[in-house]
């Protein structure tokens, strides 16, 4: 669903319950005091904010892709379901503890706010990691068509064997995140690839082209382990 439609039917939510609440507050069969007065504010306060939570929602997640989203969603129900549950206890059976109200309300807020916050936080740290284990997929896919490529191709045979064991080094390497040695790789590739298929380019040049390939995966793999500890 597109943000434009999002926000159009969040804004149409907010006019119907909006009404709702007013029609409520206005059709009630009994003199208002000022206990009336402050419940109807906070009523409408709390739809108010969770109207601009959802549209804050609404355009996070259309930018970022962002997860947990369903449960922020989930959130301002429940705040909002709570906040008219206790207005509406109050309202009918504690008319005279305005304060008391007012700090459960206040108190009720806080732990929205602060699950919208760490919902925030936490959905857009795991599409981060989500999106950074695809790329490095992609990346390494390209790695092996590429390897894979140059094996089949290969007519060497003691070329072929390590072109062979380098197929295997990309493959069981930890391809869960990108790290800085990983454009050195691919540029490595390349031009062992180009290499194999200059039929001028001496044996040792090739062989010192595979050890540096495989000196660069083991270098990988120490920073993906420092990554995973915070190291880098």
């Amino acid at each position: 669903m597109k943000l434009a439609k999002k926000n159009l039917i969040s804004s149409f939510l907010l006019i119907i319950i909006g009404l709702i609440t007013f029609a409520i507050y206005t059709l009630l069969p009994f003199e208002k005091t000022s206990m009336d007065y402050r419940i109807t504010s906070c009523v409408f306060a709390s739809e108010l904010l969770c109207f601009l939570t959802v549209i804050c929602i609404n355009i996070i997640s259309s930018k970022e892709k962002l997860a947990l989203a369903a449960g922020g969603y989930t959130s301002v129900i429940v705040y909002l379901m709570l906040q008219i549950i206790v207005s509406v206890i109050f309202a009918i059976y504690f008319r005279n503890a305005q304060s008391t109200y007012l700090i459960i309300a206040i108190s009720i807020t806080a732990v929205f706010v602060i699950s919208i916050v760490l919902i925030v936080i936490f959905g857009k740290s795991i599409y981060e990691k989500t999106s950074n284990v695809e790329k490095s997929s992609q990346f390494f896919k390209m790695l092996e068509y590429k390897v894979q490529s140059l094996y089949e191709n290969c007519n060497n045979s003691d070329s072929s064997d390590k072109v062979k064991k380098l197929l295997e080094e990309i493959k069981n390497c930890d391809q869960s995140n990108l790290v800085a040695t990983d454009s050195e790789i691919s540029v490595s590739i390349d031009s062992l690839i180009k290499q194999m298929q200059d039929k001028n380019i001496s044996s040792e040049e090739i062989e010192k082209s595979f050890v540096r390939i495989s000196n660069l995966i083991s270098k990988r793999s120490l920073e993906v382990s420092q990554t995973k500890l915070g190291g880098v």
